[in-house]
């Protein structure tokens, strides 16, 4: 039996509001995790941080089959730039 096509994205926190509480949605590979996002209904200014695999990722990795990404949002106030620059991620 094969692996499920597509990128598992784990959403932690407050991001699982915009799926309806599910605790992962399976996306389409070859799509940023921006694009990825947006198609979602969740703006990606929001994203604080994306791990890959367990490796720090940016907004514009291209998902690839089978990946499993967590999508952590900015938590507290201000920007999502000056959240990131806080937490030295990169945009």
């Amino acid at each position: 039996m094969s692996a499920p096509a597509g990128a598992e994205l784990r959403l932690i926190g407050s991001l699982k509001t915009y799926v309806g509480g599910r605790e992962s949605v399976t996306v389409e590979a070859g799509q940023t995790v921006r694009q990825a996002l947006a198609a979602l209904g969740i703006r990606p200014e929001i994203i604080a941080l994306v791990i890959a695999n367990g490796t720090q990722q940016p907004k514009d990795y291209v998902l690839k089959d089978g990946d499993s990404v967590e999508l952590l949002a900015v938590i507290g106030g201000g920007s999502s730039s000056q959240a990131a620059d806080r937490a030295g991620v990169q945009q």
